[in-house]
């Protein structure tokens, strides 16, 4: 356990100042054969493998920055998933629930051309029904990045014969 809140100490701070660099992280191996991931592989084990990962940039933009709108009725499963999807990426929206309303039943006609839940607008981007391919592709449409569709900034190469032995000696 406090071998790993080492290397997720360094990856929460480096989060909270948004830095902008990568971070290596090792996966080291002791004589039993038992592996863990650590910012430099402690006495007594060996890397066996080495990943870089880069932190971002503070000018990206804001996933607050996507303007969402999500148009649905009660007891809509569909409408739960596309709810559900835009919640766990972090996308903030409003909901606008057409049930009994004959001016959002006009609005959401007008929109996207037909009377059919659910329909998210992501942008000038109209999705009917829930399609997650169209749902990802409105939201990096948008250029925000969302880390739940992003694919992670990750290189992973073996490490040479000379840094395990530097990173043994550490």
């Amino acid at each position: 356990m406090i071998q790993l809140l080492k290397p997720l100490t360094v990856l929460t701070l480096m989060a909270f100042f948004d830095l902008a660099f990568a971070v290596s992280v090792y996966e080291c191996e002791d004589p039993e054969g038992n592996r863990t991931f650590e910012d430099h592989c402690p006495p007594g084990t060996a890397p066996v493998g080495e990943k870089k990962y880069s932190t971002g940039s503070s000018k990206e933009s804001s996933k607050a920055d996507i303007s969402a709108v999500l148009y649905v009725v009660p007891e809509c499963d569909s409408c739960e998933e596309v709810r559900e999807f835009l919640t766990m990426r972090g996308i903030s929206f409003t909901e606008k629930n057409v049930d009994g309303n004959p001016e959002l039943q006009t609005e959401l006609k007008e929109k996207a051309g037909e009377l059919k839940v659910p329909v998210t607008l992501i942008g000038e981007t109209i999705i009917t029904g829930y399609n997650r391919q169209k749902l990802t592709a409105a939201i990096e449409g948008t250029g925000v990045s969302s880390p739940q569709t992003e694919k992670p900034a990750a290189e992973e190469k073996p490490v040479p014969e000379e840094k395990k032995e530097e990173l043994s000696a550490q």
